[in-house]
């Protein structure tokens, strides 16, 4: 059971990301398409939670969601090449998609994220 739920939750939202990320961006390297190091920062900012508001934003787990991201951010300060900490991260953020509905919001950061992931570390195929 909880196989099918991680299957519904995780691994299908994220394969969705990454195939909206395929589609959204090309094939060439930065350096054919002559993209310099403030797009390479770009890249790696990471952007920041969006506000829940109403009910939402009572949830339990609101406070621990944002606690843990802060976390995660200041592990990816201390060390710009840290992968591991960028897909939590995105992960995080593709369950506030579900719960919040911002869609708008978060699938543009996530398409971000995983651009920054993959500039880090190319063949990384998480």
């Amino acid at each position: 059971m909880k196989q099918n739920k991680f299957f519904r939750n995780i691994f299908l939202p994220a394969i969705a990301v990454a195939g909206l990320y395929l589609f959204v961006t090309s094939c060439k390297s930065k350096a054919e398409t002559g993209e310099g190091a403030n797009d390479i920062r770009n890249v790696l900012a990471v952007p920041p939670l969006f506000e829940r508001t109403g009910e939402l934003a009572k949830a339990v787990e609101w406070p621990k969601t944002k606690t843990k991201v802060d976390e995660l951010k200041q592990k990816i300060t201390a060390n710009t090449n840290d992968v591991k900490s960028r897909l939590q991260i995105v992960t995080i953020y593709l369950s506030e998609v579900r719960i919040t509905g911002q869609a708008g919001y978060y699938y543009p950061a996530l398409i971000k994220m995983l651009d920054g992931i993959l500039s880090l570390d190319p063949k990384n195929f998480e």
